[in-house]
């Protein structure tokens, strides 16, 4: 399946022209990734300092929607202008006697928003309709890492097939070197001598994977 964004959708998005046929090459950036030690890592960093600080510079949350309210919490954040980012794919549905091809959220349930922890923007993305809450842990909001959303966006706008993947907390970290998608982080997986690039989304614990060319 192809995506895009609901961004993009508007005209506000830039998509990639041809891009999707272009062949990347990759490299291993890690051997080793685990998604525990890295959190385990910063709670480590932000405890030695004290009490975390509220930061003033926006960050990227995942925004957990009602079911079927992603487009319209889309809209209405964009309206309220914060930044939002809904990623899309297309689907294929059919309709009694004719089948039409539907635009649906990559991440069902989840739309991503941007904002500074603390700020009056928090609270208008709370008292959004449609929305159930900031994704987090306990009383604290977790943040979504600038390079998971950037890689989504790059992928989106290759214009490259992709497909949801089960979410992976360890494997080989690769690093796209060549081709449309230079420079998007991912872990590698490898099915009957394929490669595919799995990117995970940490806070909402879901994935999506595309293929390299080539064999890993």
């Amino acid at each position: 399946m192809r995506g895009r964004s609901f961004a993009e959708k508007k005209g506000s998005g830039i998509r990639g022209q041809g891009s999707g046929k272009q062949k990347s090459k990759w490299r291993v950036v890690r051997s080793e990734w685990r998604v525990k030690n890295r959190k385990a890592r910063n709670k480590t960093a932000s405890t030695e300092t004290g009490e975390q600080e509220v930061s003033s510079l926006p960050r990227w949350y995942a925004v957990h929607t009602r079911s079927r309210h992603e487009k319209l919490v889309a809209r209405q954040f964009l309206e309220k202008q914060i930044e939002a980012f809904l990623p899309l794919h297309t689907e294929v549905h059919r309709w009694k006697d004719r089948y039409k091809k539907v635009e649906m959220p990559l991440f069902s349930g989840y739309v991503f928003a941007q904002f500074a922890s603390g700020s009056l923007r928090r609270q208008a993305v709370l008292r959004t309709t449609g929305v159930i809450r900031i994704v987090g842990f306990g009383q604290r909001d977790e943040p979504v890492p600038d390079e998971q959303i950037d890689a989504l966006r790059r992928v989106l706008e290759s214009d490259a097939l992709l497909q949801k993947h089960r979410y992976l907390r360890v494997g080989q970290r690769v690093k796209v070197i060549s081709g449309a998608l230079a420079g998007v982080e991912g872990i590698l997986k490898r099915i009957k001598g394929n490669a595919r690039l799995v990117i995970a989304v940490e806070p909402i614990k879901q994935a999506i994977a595309i293929e390299l060319a080539g064999r890993a």
